[in-house]
């Protein structure tokens, strides 16, 4: 993001996992050497209690940041959770003409998708494991560099003990959680981006 975005003057990573925390170190070394980037440990369900979480991480005050990031999380935490830090980054958030915006790039289920909707989604796996190779196929031919997550991986992903929401359904919790404009800007296979001001 520093690298490719203009004018970024901070950008601070929170993260649960100590693990992740430690890849982003070494991968992000020159920006936090610099004093560009920061990361820390936290959870969402503390964010809650945000300006201490936020505010405490650092003596120097924290301006209200140009945009809140959540990149393959969500989907680990319930709609409770989901709820509580969108009102959170609504809360963070500039609400003006130049306002900030929410992203959430994670994963989803098909329009329609429940948990308990699996076995529907069952009986159309061999039709939507047949589109999906279709589209890995074709992806690896634009992009054989990439390494693409396959049919079988996806039905591990959706049998894991994750919170797989549709898109519809977030978008109207963001609107809840006080964001005038939110819509899905990129939607294919399993992941989605979401844009919220």
């Amino acid at each position: 993001i520093t690298s490719r975005v203009d004018g970024v003057k901070r950008y601070i990573g929170f993260d649960f996992s100590k693990a992740m925390l430690e890849l982003a170190a070494k991968r992000l070394a020159p920006e936090i050497a610099s004093g560009l980037c920061e990361l820390y440990r936290a959870d969402f369900r503390d964010f809650k209690d945000h300006p201490t979480v936020v505010g405490s991480i650092n003596s120097e005050p924290l301006d209200a940041p140009a945009a809140v990031l959540c990149v393959q999380t969500l989907h680990e935490v319930p709609p409770s959770v989901k709820s509580m830090v969108y009102t959170v980054a609504r809360s963070m958030l500039p609400k003006n003409v130049n306002g900030g915006c929410l992203y959430i790039l994670d994963r989803f289920g098909p329009h329609g998708y429940t948990q308990e909707g699996r076995k529907a989604l069952d009986m159309l796996a061999p039709e939507l494991g047949a589109m999906w190779r279709s589209a890995t196929a074709k992806a690896a031919l634009e992009d054989s560099s990439s390494n693409h997550m396959t049919y079988d991986e996806y039905k591990w992903y959706l049998d894991k003990d994750d919170h797989i929401e549709e898109v519809g359904d977030t978008l109207k919790a963001l609107e809840v959680a006080g964001f005038d404009n939110a819509h899905c800007a990129y939607n294919y296979l399993n992941r989605a981006l979401i844009c919220a001001v």
